[in-house]
């Protein structure tokens, strides 16, 4: 190894190990310097020439701390009179931090909230739901959004629903939605009609649209959210319920014994008129009222199903019988 790599191997080591650092117009001197052992101690002597590290305030490393990511690089640099490269530096080297760190983006808030996709988060401010502003910085060709951890939290006390508990991790903002989700519990459109009596949710959405229950649907692709219904509302509507007379007051095992009553009725009559297609619907339309409510409910078309096993059995003997002879 020749003198001249031997010295820049110790500038550059001693650079990076934060001893000391040479100056490059030195390495021309050091070029005279006979051995390695005479070109050390020459730059040990003439350390005060050396370029020492930056000294930051302890003021300058909080204000740093608190606004790196929310102002721009180069109004912190200006306020600070650095440069936005030691910004970084310094933020890389002694903070430990990065212009992410103390702004929720998107992404960021989506991983907060338990939502799959960032875009979410966008979408929940284009429709007004989210505050949120440009970030200083870039990600790719765009800028980053960014969302501030007081918004975040007043849109979780406006519209708890957005958010699912079971998705959302342990933290601060899964509680808001737990504490709301307590106070005021909301229900989707099946969820809302056992709670009023009803045997289905497709009556809910009737009521919706004449106005009777104040909903809000979640923002979903092309308008098809869920409708979600708070039970405020739907303690409000059974006060005062607009519904007719032969309707209210009605709860869900009624509601149930009468849909099973009239399928029954309207399969037998099918079968009376010779239409057993119509008759199957029907009795079919029977049993899964029966099975989706859990109901020990005898079924009136028991014995007609045995006898259409017992009579499909016989005829395939007969086949079978037939085609060994």
């Amino acid at each position: 190894m020749s003198f001249l790599k031997q010295v820049n191997r110790l500038l550059i080591t001693r650079r990076h190990d934060g001893v000391f650092r040479v100056r490059s117009p030195l390495r021309k001197v050091l070029k005279e310097c006979p051995t390695y052992d005479e070109a050390f101690l020459w730059a040990h002597k003439n350390r005060k020439y050396a370029k020492k590290e930056p000294v930051w305030a302890e003021w300058e490393l909080e204000f740093l701390l608190d606004n790196y990511g929310i102002l721009p690089a180069e109004v912190i640099a200006r306020r600070l009179r650095r440069s936005t490269n030691s910004l970084k530096i310094i933020c890389v080297r002694k903070l430990g931090i990065n212009q992410r760190s103390n702004i929720y983006t998107a992404r960021a808030a989506a991983k907060e909230l338990g939502i799959s996709d960032a875009k979410i988060i966008v979408a929940w401010h284009d429709k007004g739901y989210l505050k949120g502003t440009r970030a200083p910085f870039k990600y790719g060709n765009n800028y980053v959004w960014f969302f501030d951890y007081d918004d975040i939290i007043e849109c979780l006390q406006k519209r708890p629903w957005l958010c699912n508990l079971k998705r959302m991790p342990e933290g601060y903002f899964r509680s808001i939605v737990k504490t709301e989700w307590e106070k005021d519990r909301w229900y989707d459109k099946t969820e809302a009609g056992k709670f009023l009596g009803l045997a289905d949710g497709n009556p809910i959405y009737r009521y919706i649209k004449k106005g009777w229950l104040p909903a809000v649907r979640r923002p979903r692709g092309g308008g098809l959210g869920a409708w979600i219904l708070r039970h405020s509302a739907l303690a409000e509507f059974q006060l005062s319920d607009p519904r007719p007379a032969h309707r209210k007051g009605a709860t869900l095992p009624e509601t149930l014994d009468h849909d099973l009553a009239k399928t029954e009725e309207k399969a037998w009559h099918q079968m009376a008129r010779g239409h057993f297609q119509m008759f199957g619907y029907w009795a079919a339309m029977h049993q899964h009222i029966a099975a989706v409510t859990n109901r020990n409910h005898r079924n009136p078309f028991q014995r007609l199903i045995e006898i259409g096993k017992e009579a499909a059995i016989a005829q395939t003997k007969d086949n079978t019988s037939a085609n060994n002879t």
